[in-house]
């Protein structure tokens, strides 16, 4: 699963541009719910900091991400 959250992290970075390219994140991910009931793949990603940014992120079974939205 490293591989895969590595991956996600490196596309969500591609994905987001600049704005996040400086900030610790960690991507979690749960094994049992990749995909989720409707068939998708989603996971979050934040940053590792008390009370840092998080988002949703929808991806492609490798770990490509198709969408991301912040959450609040």
């Amino acid at each position: 699963m490293e591989a895969l959250e590595e991956k996600i992290l490196k596309s969500f970075i591609k994905y987001e541009g600049k704005e996040v390219k400086d900030l610790d994140l960690l991507v979690a991910l749960c094994p049992d719910c990749w995909p989720d009931d409707e068939g998708v793949y989603t996971c979050e990603v934040m940053e590792t900091q008390d009370n840092g940014r998080a988002w949703h992120v929808e991806c492609t079974k490798n770990g490509n991400v198709k969408e991301t939205f912040e959450l609040q």
